[in-house]
């Protein structure tokens, strides 16, 4: 995809424990590191900031800096309370001051990744949020409300001479600012893992995004009465994918094969949804990595840069095989083509 105003994206799925945080982890990183003549910028639309916490320096000391952004009010949070007290209907001038150059806190970071930092006060500014887009006046409330997101990309995008590429974690829940997270992207990434609750996941996008099969679809039917576009599906990885031919895995290959007929069903019904990249190849099996990526979180280190040997973990002694690592690698260079 050529196209610069395509390279916004919403990795979401209704279901948790999909591998969501990993996976944006992970292409930010590695797609920043193939392409440095492009500004990556992760936003973190997540109450949990865990994306936020890797990309600072992982887990234990990325929580610290993520809490010393939070504190200054220097995250998404931040920049929601200051729409909220004072700037509801209008941009506030300095988006792109909430995009924190992660290599300041993380130096295993590249230099063009940027981040906009999770707060847990998004949970708590949820009934602000949908009581101002429920406002009479002006008559577009509820579209300058849910454009927030979509407004601090503009700022962002602005400042960086309009190269750069988003990636926007969210959690798995439909609230106001995973509404506004969909709004303001072009694609969506849709992860899911081998069990039945990824099944529903696809039901519950179809229904919450796009209004299929929801009689009491709110979402969709204003998003087209302001105008406001909604992104398409691009992609489905299919994480933590084993490629070993043993019972388990046959077990899995089974679970994906119902994951993969559900999205060809509708693809089939529904192709208006799908972008024409997601038509043509939706799926990506994702490698099981097992220690591998819970190393590169816990040390805040992108895939590429990680070592074969022994690591800790909270003390306990880990092992990267370096056969596997080079597969693992060989895995994510593949994935990140397709962004």
């Amino acid at each position: 995809m050529d196209d610069i105003r395509n390279k916004r994206y919403v990795i979401w799925n209704n279901k948790g424990g999909v591998g969501k945080t990993a996976l944006t982890f992970v292409i930010a990183t590695e797609y920043a590191i193939s392409n440095p003549e492009k500004e990556v910028i992760v936003i973190d639309v997540c109450p949990q900031a865990n994306v936020s916490e890797v990309i600072l320096g992982g887990n234990g000391m990325g929580s610290k800096k993520a809490q010393d952004l939070m504190n200054h009010g220097n995250t998404i949070g931040g920049y929601f309370r200051k729409r909220i007290e004072n700037t509801p209907y209008n941009k506030t001038g300095n988006e792109s001051s909430y995009a924190v150059k992660a290599k300041l806190y993380n130096d295993q970071m590249p230099e063009n990744l940027s981040i906009v930092v999770g707060d847990p006060i998004l949970e708590r500014l949820v009934d602000s949020m949908t009581g101002l887009a429920r406002q009479d006046m002006p008559q577009d409330a509820w579209a300058k409300i849910h454009s927030w997101i979509g407004d601090l990309i503009d700022g962002i995008m602005n400042d960086k001479g309009g190269r750069a590429v988003f990636l926007l974690d969210c959690n798995p829940s439909f609230a106001i600012y995973t509404k506004q997270a969909l709004l303001a992207t072009k694609r969506l990434i849709v992860p899911c893992t081998a069990d039945g609750s990824s099944l529903r996941g696809i039901d519950n996008i179809a229904s919450l995004v796009y209004g299929i099969n929801n009689e009491y679809d709110v979402f969709s039917k204003k998003a087209k009465e302001f105008n406001l576009t909604l992104p398409l599906i691009h992609l489905v990885p299919l994480n933590q994918s084993t490629q070993y031919n043993k019972d388990a895995a046959m077990a899995f290959k089974s679970l994906y094969g119902e994951v993969r007929k559900k999205v060809e069903n509708l693809k089939n019904s529904q192709k208006h949804i799908f972008s024409e990249e997601g038509l043509s190849d939706t799926f990506f099996d994702v490698m099981d990595m097992h220690s591998a990526f819970k190393i590169a979180i816990h040390e805040g280190s992108p895939l590429s840069k990680l070592k074969a040997g022994p690591h800790t973990i909270h003390g306990e002694s880990c092992q990267v095989n370096a056969a596997n690592l080079e597969k693992y690698q060989g895995c994510v260079n593949d994935l990140i083509k397709r962004f």
